[in-house]
């Protein structure tokens, strides 16, 4: 678009995807299959680089976090992490099976913050 304003030609960009930001993290082939068959809905690669900045952001966190969480006892999890390494659309994000599997490891960190207590300090 256009704009002509006392002879200087103006160009008002549009964002368009080849303008867009690059992903706060790298996604793998498994990422993609996971959030292809996402238990909120099917996340396509077209929708995640339309997301806004805040939400490529919660998509890294939930994909870390189930890299991290997975297959962990919750409880040592929860002694190295805290409320700030639990995604708040997790559900978005993952799996049903992923999110089955993590789930406990997040409610083992966030039950402190949830119950009023100190979180745990994690363990450099």
């Amino acid at each position: 678009m256009r704009l002509r304003l006392a002879g200087l030609a103006i160009v008002a960009f549009l964002p368009t995807a080849a303008w867009a930001q690059a992903m706060p993290c790298a996604l793998t082939d498994a990422d993609y299959q996971a959030l292809a068959n996402a238990k909120a809905g099917r996340i396509e690669p077209a929708a995640i680089e339309a997301m806004s900045p805040a939400d490529q952001r919660d998509l890294c966190r939930a994909r870390r976090f189930v890299k991290e969480a997975r297959g962990k006892d919750p409880q040592t999890y929860a002694k190295s992490h805290t409320a700030d390494d639990v995604p708040i659309h997790l559900a978005r994000f993952t799996t049903a099976e992923e999110y089955k599997d993590v789930y406990p490891a997040g409610m083992a960190v966030m039950l402190p913050v949830i119950e009023g207590g100190s979180p745990p300090k994690p363990k450099k």
